[in-house]
């Protein structure tokens, strides 16, 4: 069955054959603007799972009411045939084939009848979509109710199907609680946006004079709404993002506020300064809030000032221009919300026959307040690169491609978090200061005894000379770890594990005896002198020490120096290690 892009068509397949080997509780993760919508459409009518006739409904949990409308309209286009209804508010699905159920309406307290109505043992499939709000109460009320929860008896042979384009939860709970496996995640912002299904952006950062160190966390982990809203929502600052913004005010614009009333005062300010503009919220009436959008969708209306409306599920893909005026410190909700902005505009299927306006790349311009106890999420963590980082006006994906191969240059080892800009990591190249040891990441400690560097908060790192190659340990969504062998540019997943000392205790099969000489941390030698001729030997591997160091012997005198200040960085283990990286890089 092929239903569009090639990468769809391997996500459809990738499920589908999971399933066939027993596997029912299954996540696939695809960055936002990748089509999950129309992945999951296509399920129903799959020749491998519409067989059960006893088992005939597919139920689509999304957890809004205004985006049911858009997600019955395609379940409706990819399976002729099959009737859809949809369950909100005041509308019944009845006796439909496949029902698009609302969270926001049936998964509260008042909607445990509405759920009543629906025979968990008719149910052949279930895909939550954003199921990275899968673990909340109200998502959990109906789960429970088709008995898709992981150890609870009598559980459903249905398919659980989850979608997600967020990697992680602010309040810490991972999807494992629901998923077995990962079916699909290879196609990150990265490579959606290399491979042209996404568009490229640049990101700009303004540091404004406001304080907001005063703001207390909300239930969900991100800064209290509340507070955050009285506390910003200042006339500098609005005036600030204004000017900041004007040179982009000829493009389609979504401004992210913190509160109604932000919403409301941002929009009237940008027009009374001859810029089209308008907010809408979740208090919009409806057909005020399809106007807007019409508005917005036919370019006469420049800027839509939203608060948690246009961050999820709306289909506006001719917004270029992202005002992040709200800070926040949610990964999750940051990457909803600029997931809006990397839709390309036309469709790359469109492009073609397409005229009119075209997004060319997305624009984000984040407004980050003073705050020394909050760290704050920006546009470069969507590419594992640190929130302070500066991309000096280059698109983020080739800002990260240059990042890597730098990093490569410095075999690998030091963590990006260490870098605020490329001119920075490329500064490092010569620093002597690359020798002090990194801090190994707490479960590496806990369950290796090898030497790991952290190279992102989810992934570690070392290098083993027999194989010769990088291993990786990352930590995925559902908190398994995967193990990876980096070699010759190809990244090649070797295993999953359900726990992390399963994870690491497979890379030390690996090693051969010379590796767990260099690498094993609690060897005595480690902490010793470093020898002459071990010093001699990384002065002629490294080339940077030659550029900073007129002869080997002046280098020498140097480490032993350090060493003898106590510089951990220069013991007989640390050089090795050094030694053990640079082999392999070569």
């Amino acid at each position: 069955m092929q239903i569009g892009r090639p990468y769809q068509n391997d996500c459809l397949q990738a499920i589908v054959s999971l399933y066939r080997t027993g596997q029912n509780r299954l996540l696939t993760v695809l960055p936002t603007g990748g089509g999950k919508t129309r992945i999951f459409s296509h399920l129903p009518s799959h020749p491998c799972l519409d067989r059960d006739m006893t088992r005939r409904r597919t139920f689509v949990l999304n957890h809004r009411d205004e985006l049911c409308a858009q997600t019955a309209a395609a379940m409706a286009s990819a399976n002729h045939g099959k009737r859809v209804g949809i369950e909100k508010a005041e509308a019944r699905a009845g006796d439909a084939d496949i029902v698009v159920l609302s969270v926001q309406s049936v998964g509260t307290d008042g909607g445990a009848a509405r759920l009543a109505q629906f025979n968990p043992d008719h149910a052949r499939v279930v895909i939550p979509d954003e199921v990275h709000l899968g673990p909340s109460p109200s998502w959990q009320a109906i789960f429970n109710h088709f008995r898709v929860l992981k150890g609870k008896q009598n559980d459903s042979a249905a398919l659980l199907c989850g979608f997600t384009a967020t990697t992680n939860r602010m309040d810490g709970v991972g999807l494992e609680l629901l998923f077995d496996h990962i079916a699909y995640q290879e196609m990150d912002l990265k490579r959606m946006v290399d491979a042209g299904w996404l568009a490229p952006a640049i990101a700009k950062r303004f540091t404004t004079s406001v304080d907001i160190s005063s703001v207390g966390k909300g239930k969900d982990g991100d800064l209290a709404i509340k507070t955050l809203g009285k506390t910003i929502n200042i006339v500098a600052r609005n005036e600030m993002i204004l000017r900041e913004y004007k040179p982009y005010s000829h493009l389609p614009t979504i401004g992210f506020a913190a509160s109604v009333e932000h919403a409301q005062d941002m929009a009237e300010l940008f027009s009374a300064n001859g810029i089209t503009a308008a907010c809408v919220h979740a208090k919009t009436p409806d057909k005020e809030r399809r106007e807007i959008f019409e508005a917005f969708r036919s370019l006469y209306l420049r800027v839509l000032w939203q608060v948690d409306i246009a961050s999820v599920g709306v289909d506006l893909p001719m917004a270029t221009v992202g005002i992040f005026a709200r800070p926040t410190l949610s990964n999750l909700w940051y990457t909803q919300a600029a997931g809006r902005l990397f839709r390309p505009y036309p469709a790359p299927e469109a492009a073609h026959s397409h005229t009119g306006y075209r997004k060319q790349y997305a624009v984000i311009l984040d407004f980050v307040d003073n705050t020394a106890k909050h760290k704050l999420i920006t546009a470069p963590t969507l590419y594992g690169l640190p929130a302070g980082f500066e991309s000096k006006g280059k698109k983020l994906n080739e800002a990260k491609e240059e990042v890597e191969q730098l990093r490569l240059k410095l075999n690998g080892r030091l963590p990006l978090r260490n870098f605020s800009s490329i001119a920075a990591l490329q500064a490092a190249q010569t620093d002597i200061n690359l020798y002090e040891l990194d801090e190994i990441p707490p479960d590496a400690k806990k369950f290796s005894r090898f030497v790991w560097h952290p190279v992102t908060d989810t992934v570690c790192a070392l290098y083993l000379q027999s194989i010769p190659a990088v291993v990786e340990v990352a930590t995925n969504l559902l908190g398994q770890r995967e193990v990876y062998v980096v070699s010759n540019g190809v990244r090649a997943i070797q295993g999953t594990y359900s726990s992390p000392k399963d994870a690491f205790e497979y890379v030390e099969s690996l090693a051969d005896k010379s590796d767990r000489m260099f690498l094993d941390r609690r060897k005595g030698w480690r902490g010793e002198a470093p020898t002459s001729p071990q010093l001699w030997k990384l002065y002629f591997a490294d080339p940077r020490l030659k550029s900073q160091f007129p002869s080997g012997k002046d280098f020498i005198r140097y480490a032993e120096t350090e060493f003898a200040r106590g510089n951990r960085g220069w013991t007989k283990g640390a050089v090795s290690t050094q030694i053990n990286n640079l082999q392999v890089t070569k």
